[in-house]
């Protein structure tokens, strides 16, 4: 361990720097996995209570745990949410929108006399 200047001798010299290394090791790495696993816990925990039950627009329940749009219109389900996603929100409105209305027009269309 180290720069490889100063190494142990003995086979007790060996084991005990072994020991001591994995021991090192494990106070850095054990503390930091229950801290990243708490911490992500909290954030999702967080953004559960922000999200609503139901879409406010189209009123579709259920939607997935880590959802932040509605899969049926695209709202944004976030009681509050960033201004990047309202953004994205609006963009995704007026596409739906669009596709809509292109659709009403072919069935318009298709169900015209001939």
């Amino acid at each position: 361990i180290g720069f490889g200047d100063i190494v142990p001798q003995t086979a007790l010299g060996k084991a005990l720097s072994t020991a001591l290394a994995i021991i090192g090791y494990g106070i850095i790495a054990v503390p930091t996995g229950i801290v990243t696993v708490e911490l992500n816990r909290e954030r999702q925990l967080a953004e559960a209570r922000r999200r609503h039950e139901t879409c406010p627009v189209c009123g579709l329940e259920n939607h997935d745990s880590d959802a932040r749009f509605c899969k049926r219109c695209g709202e944004c389900i976030l009681r509050e949410p960033p201004p990047s996603l309202v953004a994205h929100s609006e963009e995704v409105r007026e596409e739906a929108r669009a596709v809509a209305e292109a659709e009403h027009e072919r069935m318009e269309a298709s169900a015209a006399p001939r």
